[in-house]
């Protein structure tokens, strides 16, 4: 296979034989129809390179540009052409709004080759019926966590927990440089606020109280940033980033309490060489060890107990963001998540 990065040399020569016209390069590997999304605000392309990692070719369709332009069933016709076009192996659906799925099409597109869902939210069991739903009339769903599985197989559909990965090229660990003024916070949290709205999300009230103790406990070094929060505003990866490399400590608090769950931010923060200090999930144990990988905390006092300890030990805090960053760098991967879902199908 091509590896791609060798084509980002600038010192590399390059040769190029022209063929006869008669000739064609044959591309023999299996193809994966990948029906996505790619916007400013969000991008498929390390899910793709994670498919193409393990030896596919993808073909990626853009969901949401073309329900906009020509609507749902003008969408998953085109879905289905392209699908008798391209031969796919696989399937995959990464489409996380109930607004756009059809389950008629999906049956017949499962039909043309194994059809697998992925959607890594999490919502409240009544917003995700339409996904347990999907799952009795496809191959395989891939949940966000354990009780969506559970919920799958209770209605006989086929489903496995597939976490969440990050995309390493741009989320990459790199040394930490605190600014010369010193003003860069110490402890960061990066979510936003949905304590005031109709979404749903049970832990959202808790995350809320977290970050008010930690303004009350630590109010010249802690920062709270997305929307809703005291510093309102969509963070741009770039600035993401920045915090991960500059802050002492990234907070983590999903608002959910599911087993095997944690928000894809964790592995970003992870990936990115920052000290993760998170709630606790069930069953958190079976992938992370506190203190080697990351370290977690139950109470607003375990909370604090932690931050302070590590705030004052600083080689032990990096000690811990290197080795969490080598861990999920080197086994989350989007080609890890993949993986598994290839060994289910069982297709090669």
């Amino acid at each position: 296979m091509i590896n791609r990065d060798d084509y980002k040399n600038p010192d590399m020569e390059v040769t190029t034989t022209l063929l006869p016209p008669s000739e064609e390069i044959i591309d023999n590997r299996p193809v994966v129809l990948f029906v996505g999304i790619e916007v400013s605000t969000y991008s498929s392309k390390s899910m793709i390179k994670g498919w193409e990692e393990l030896g596919f070719r993808v073909e990626f369709i853009n969901y949401q540009i073309l329900k906009m332009e020509i609507g749902v069933h003008g969408m998953w016709g085109r879905i289905m052409g392209k699908a008798a076009m391209v031969n796919p192996a696989i399937i995959f659906l990464n489409i996380q709004n109930e607004e756009a799925i059809n389950v008629e099409t999906c049956i017949r597109l499962n039909k043309i080759a194994p059809v697998v869902a992925y959607s890594f939210d999490c919502r409240s069991y009544s917003k995700t019926i339409w996904l347990y739903d999907l799952a009795q009339n496809i191959t395989l769903t891939c949940c966000s966590n354990e009780d969506d599985v559970i919920q799958c197989a209770i209605r006989g559909a086929n489903a496995m927990l597939v976490p969440s990965s990050a995309d390493y090229d741009l989320y990459q660990s790199r040394k930490k440089i605190r600014s010369v003024s010193g003003n860069d916070p110490e402890i960061v949290f990066i979510g936003q606020n949905y304590s005031n709205t109709n979404a749903g999300f049970e832990k959202a009230k808790e995350r809320q109280e977290i970050i008010d103790f930690l303004y009350e406990n630590y109010p010249m070094q802690f920062y709270a940033v997305g929307m809703g929060q005291v510093n309102s505003r969509y963070v741009h990866p770039n600035e993401e980033i920045g915090f991960y490399h500059t802050a002492k400590i990234i907070i983590g608090h999903s608002n959910f309490y599911r087993s095997g769950y944690s928000s894809d931010r964790l592995y970003r923060a992870m990936g990115s060489g920052a000290f993760y200090l998170t709630s606790y999930f069930p069953d958190m144990e079976d992938t992370f060890k506190d203190g080697i990988h990351l370290d977690s905390y139950q109470t607003k006092q375990e909370l604090k107990d932690k931050i302070d300890y590590y705030l004052s030990h600083d080689a032990k805090r990096q000690e811990i963001a290197e080795s969490g960053a080598l861990f999920v760098r080197s086994y989350h991967r989007w080609q890890d998540r993949f993986k598994q879902v290839v060994d289910s199908l069982k297709l090669k």
